[in-house]
């Protein structure tokens, strides 16, 4: 083995760890993510309903439990965006570690291919639920100030 290859080896080995402490510092978040979209999707629909707006006065809620609904949509898609984020550093950490072996066995290549794949297709995956999770969740604060404005 030459010593580009020790050397390239050497910045694969830096990277895998950066990608661990990436994977470590989502994991972390997560419980956070849980517990910030929950308590505020409750202070939003229930404190403010509850001291601003006289129900019995209200001709339909449906724009409210439109809002209530897309609230939980938003919470939900950054839930699962937050484990299809953990699936894809996961396989990031495989694929340079069978990078790594590769390097160091010439003779016995594994292939990558199906690990790029699956990266490819989980990181996707992100993007669409972080997406969703946030056009929900404006979509929840629209309605819901369409909601506040027409009845109070």
């Amino acid at each position: 083995m030459g010593k580009k290859d020790k050397k390239y080896i050497s910045r694969l080995e830096v990277w895998k760890e950066e990608i661990k402490k990436d994977r470590s510092y989502a994991i972390r978040q997560y419980d956070k993510l849980i517990v910030y979209l929950s308590g505020g999707g409750l202070a939003i629909t229930t404190g403010i309903t509850a001291n601003l707006i006289n129900l019995e006065k209200v001709s339909t809620n449906s724009v409210m439990v439109l809002s209530w609904i897309l609230f939980t949509v938003a919470l939900i898609s950054n839930l699962v965006s937050q484990l299809t984020s953990l699936k894809a550093l996961d396989l990031e950490i495989s694929r340079t570690s069978k990078e790594i072996r590769n390097l160091r066995k010439k003779n016995e290549i594994e292939s990558l291919d199906r690990l790029i794949r699956k990266m490819t297709a989980f990181n996707f995956l992100t993007k669409l639920f972080h997406y969703l999770s946030l056009i929900s969740l404006l979509a929840a604060l629209v309605l819901y100030t369409i909601f506040i404005v027409e009845y109070v």
